[in-house]
This record gives structure tokens, C-alpha cells and sequence, in this order.
């Protein structure tokens, strides 16, 4: 028993920090919030594609992809650490061309260039 809740304490304790990160992400001030043209699937691959290849990304950035085709939605989270989120995108399909996106940023990214690279994979 023991041995179950020492196992259990120390999965809490890694986990708790990266759910209170995303947390706090989702309720920082929007960089942009407005409709797009395109595929939330495509745009979500486009702007990761793009920012692994900028050269002012840091090096150690991590990315995640979250896709939710029954909802036809997307997130994609930019992380420097596991637990320290520096960007999160969220892609919404509202009709077959337009994408309702939201961009938030942390301290630490240049927020222009994730708009810029969201622009530019729109068709």
C-alpha cells in the first residue's frame, strides 16, 4: 500500500504543474482572436512546421498537437520545458473555409512571429 501511494504522490506532483501551466495559458489575454481561411487540421501542421524553421525559435522549443476531428478543432501548444508553455493556438472550423483562431502568448515568445506565421499559412 505503501509503495502505491508513494508511486501515486509522485505522478500528482509531476502532472500538477504542467495542468496548472496549460491552465494559466488558456486564461492569458489574447495576442489575436479572429477568423482565418482554411483547415483547422492543415493550419495547426503549417504554423508548427514553420516555427521549428524559424531561426528566433528557441532551439529547445517542443511542440504539441492536440486534434479533435468530432469537434473540428485544434491546439497547439509550444512549450521551452515540459511544464513551461510559451505559445497556445487554438483552431475552430465554424464553416468549410473559416477557422475562428485564438493566439496567446507567454513571457518568454516573440508573439508577432507566431501571428505572422499563422497569416501566412492561411490560403
Amino acid at each position: 500500500m505503501n509503495k502505491f501511494v508513494i508511486v501515486l504522490s509522485i505522478l500528482v506532483s509531476s502532472c500538477l504543474p504542467h495542468y496548472v501551466e496549460r491552465v494559466d495559458m488558456k486564461n492569458r489575454p489574447s495576442l489575436f482572436d479572429g477568423q482565418i481561411k482554411g483547415h483547422y487540421s492543415v493550419l495547426a501542421w503549417c504554423v508548427v512546421d514553420k516555427l521549428q524553421t524559424t531561426n528566433t525559435m528557441d532551439s529547445y522549443s517542443r511542440y504539441n498537437v492536440r486534434l479533435y476531428p468530432d469537434i473540428e478543432k485544434s491546439e497547439v501548444y509550444a512549450y521551452s520545458t515540459p511544464t513551461s508553455y510559451v505559445l497556445l493556438l487554438e483552431l475552430k472550423q465554424i464553416d468549410k473555409s473559416i477557422v475562428h483562431a485564438i493566439l496567446k502568448g507567454g513571457n518568454f515568445y516573440h508573439p508577432p512571429i507566431a501571428l505572422e506565421v499563422l497569416q501566412s499559412c492561411s490560403p
